[in-house]
């Protein structure tokens, strides 16, 4: 939540990050998250997916994920929470869209480290690709 224009940097700070890579994998046990993270890779790597630097990324995204919870036979919440952790590495947090372009525009533009959409799906990749204990 945002009160001051301070809290903002946190929110930012925290949508440039992607913790799933930082020891969150616990996160792949949440339900869903498995089926809707290899989905997202297939539809990744078939190009089905936005640019999040793109100039209707938000409209171009909400077709993407309708066509994915379609394909999945999912919709509401068990077809965004496990989208959002596959997205984002976190349960919670602003619209994935937007910290999806906020990460794009900050590329190479920010002094914060910003990891790209791209980098994300290599490491949700190597992620589900980890044996299970």
């Amino acid at each position: 939540k945002v009160e001051l224009v301070n809290d903002a940097a946190d929110l930012v700070r925290d949508a440039l990050r992607f913790p799933l890579a930082e020891g969150g994998a616990a996160l792949l046990e949440e339900e869903g998250v498995v089926d809707v993270g290899q989905a997202l890779l297939a539809a990744f790597r078939a190009h089905e997916l936005p640019t999040p630097g793109s100039a209707d990324f938000e409209g171009e995204w909400k077709k993407a994920v309708k066509a994915l919870g379609k394909a999945l036979g999912r919709k509401g919440k068990a077809l965004f929470m496990p989208l959002r952790i596959a997205s984002t590495g976190r349960k919670s947090g602003p619209d994935v869209a937007a910290q999806l372009q906020v990460a794009a525009l900050a590329e190479g533009n920010s002094p914060c480290e910003a990891v790209s959409f791209e980098e994300r799906m290599r490491q949700l990749e190597d992620a589900l690709s980890m044996p299970c204990e």
